[in-house]
């Protein structure tokens, strides 16, 4: 028997274990600093790239949102301008309708002719009833039809005053 392979032989020795190698170990080979730095910098872009990605997307969104305002904020415009003309055409007819000038003085006037008219034309119809009166007596006068007199009848287009002149159409 040869010497090595024998009961007595040794058994191997444990292979030996990396000593505080990990995450938080203070003597680290150098492609494991490497390793671990270059991965959290791939993740820390990776986050950054993702952050800016979002920020331009939200500023996207804004730009968009910002350009709808505008538009609106130009219609508003737009219709406050209409309404303010509008209002201002509105004053313009409350000014004219004003009785002291413009047109308010005007329909005063008016309302004052029309109120001599109707008194007026009481008047003229009681005067033609009382000449249609002595047509009749004197003459002999029928408005309604003639009598075929001859030449000496007295003879005129039949006309009667309606009662109320503000009721008259006006076809």
């Amino acid at each position: 028997m040869s010497a090595t392979a024998g009961p007595l032989v040794r058994p191997a020795p444990p292979r030996p274990q990396m000593k505080n190698r990990g995450f938080l170990a203070r003597n680290k080979q150098v492609g494991q600093v490497v390793g671990e730095t270059g991965s959290q910098a791939t993740m820390l872009i990776g986050n950054l790239t993702s952050a800016v990605k979002k920020l331009e997307d939200e500023i996207q969104q804004d730009e968009r949102s910002l350009r709808e305002m505008d538009n609106n904020l130009a219609k508003l415009r737009t219709e406050r301008e209409r309404l303010a003309r509008i209002i201002a055409q509105e004053e313009d007819v409350i000014d004219a309708m004003n009785p002291e000038k413009g047109l308010g003085a005007a329909m005063k006037q008016f309302d004052s002719f029309m109120g001599d008219v109707t008194t007026t034309y009481s008047r003229c119809k009681t005067s033609h009833k009382d000449s249609i009166d002595i047509l009749k007596k004197e003459f002999g006068y029928n408005p309604a039809f003639k009598r075929g007199r001859g030449s000496d009848e007295f003879t005129s287009a039949y006309h009667s005053m309606a009662p109320d002149p503000s009721k008259l159409s006006k076809a």
